[in-house]
């Protein structure tokens, strides 16, 4: 399950092969908080879709 969250991941943080860009730790908590939120999304949407 882990592998396929990080196949996702590289989808949705397509910046740069998918690794956070930044060493600056705001840029980064920012970056993990709005990919949670994706997260969530996509799975509320593959829900609703069944």
């Amino acid at each position: 399950m882990v592998e396929a969250w990080n196949r996702a991941n590289t989808v949705l943080c397509y910046g740069r092969g998918g690794e956070i860009s930044t060493n600056r730790r705001d840029e980064v908590e920012m970056t993990a908080l709005c990919l949670r939120i994706l997260q969530a999304s996509l799975v509320m949407v593959n829900v609703l879709m069944l």
